[in-house]
């Protein structure tokens, strides 16, 4: 399901055509710097990236999300702010071997990025940090999680460890993971202590 009449998404239709020039443009200046790239195959990777991002910023704005989370985004596409844009966007984060990697801040500022992290630790959820696409965030493990369980019914396991460890927002990832998997009726076990070797628990 997608919120195409949001207000949110109403007001990034009107600055759809702003967005696409400024991250056009910031793509081709960051791309000017790779200078051993042959012509056709910089024009080709230049507009995969730009229309990558575009698309998960489309569905990102059009998704069945809060609209707190649109309106970080307004907010960074009004300040101008098109690197914080392009990095929130650039790809997609999915479910690996590994788990699901990546970054808490998007901004390649680093006084931007140290502000962004405090927030988040002091705040969690409520801080008023960009999340998008490419970035570590409750919307996005929401939705990989969701995977994770409908896969797991269909396997009929019914049982599950959760932990967590010292790093920014584990330890709310864990409990939102939790929360998710009691409505879903699974069993678990929640370690309360940060634990850094989980697979010993599943020996």
């Amino acid at each position: 399901m997608s919120f195409n009449n949001s207000k949110s998404y109403l007001e990034y239709t009107n600055l759809e055509n702003i967005v696409k020039s400024n991250v056009s443009l910031y793509i081709e200046n960051e791309l000017k710097h790779f200078s051993n790239i042959e012509e056709n195959i910089y024009l080709i990777q230049k507009n995969e990236l730009i229309q990558e991002i575009l698309s998960n910023l489309e569905n990102w704005m059009k998704d069945e999300i809060p609209e707190r989370y649109k309106q970080f985004v307004l907010k960074t596409i009004t300040e101008e702010k098109w690197s914080n844009i392009v990095e929130a966007f650039k790809q997609k984060l999915i479910f690996g071997t590994s788990g699901i990697r990546g970054k808490l801040i998007v901004s390649l500022d680093q006084n931007e990025c140290d502000d962004d992290l405090k927030s988040l630790n002091n705040f969690g959820f409520e801080s008023e940090i960009l999340r998008g696409t490419n970035s570590v965030n409750e919307i996005i493990i929401m939705k990989n999680i969701s995977g994770l369980i409908n896969y797991m019914k269909k396997k009929n396991f019914s049982k599950i460890v959760i932990g967590y460890d010292s790093r920014v927002c584990s330890r709310l990832f864990s409990r939102l993971i939790v929360n998710m998997f009691l409505q879903n009726n699974f069993l678990f076990i929640c370690l309360m202590k940060i634990i850094l070797c989980l697979n010993y628990l599943l020996q």
